[in-house]
């Protein structure tokens, strides 16, 4: 399922990492990035580090590395269009605006159908002129 780019950069230039995260793992910050315990596996020494700057947390101890979209996705086990839409309700960002995920992902394809159309009336004019 094809999602126009410009929503998942609007998603997670909107939604600040730490306070994301801070909802899940206290958090400490240190300089320009935050560490606390890992969520994805039990340890006692904090390992797990963000940085709102990047946009984007590791983890030292078990490798886990993502955005926004990935913490939200591993963390509950979410599909991708459910971890949008948990995102876009928790955060009350409203960034499909009046319309619903299958509207625009409806005029996305119906962009690309048009489009694909019309280099084929284009490729079947040229053909024309070439066989006359």
């Amino acid at each position: 399922m094809m999602i126009p780019p410009q929503f998942l950069d609007e998603l997670r230039d909107k939604v600040l990492l730490s306070t994301l995260i801070g909802r899940k793992v206290k958090l400490t910050r240190r300089g320009r990035e935050y560490t606390g315990l890992c969520p994805f596996h039990h340890e006692k020494t904090p390992s797990f580090t963000i940085n709102d700057d990047k946009g984007f947390y590791h983890c030292f101890g078990c490798g886990e590395h993502g955005d926004v979209i990935t913490f939200v996705q591993k963390l509950f086990g979410l599909s991708f269009q459910e971890t949008l839409r948990k995102i876009d309700a928790d955060f009350g960002l409203n960034i499909y605006g009046d319309h619903s995920f299958e509207e625009l992902r409806r005029s996305h394809y119906m962009q690309k159908a048009l489009q694909a159309k019309k280099e084929r009336e284009q490729r079947e004019k040229q053909k024309a002129e070439d066989d006359y």
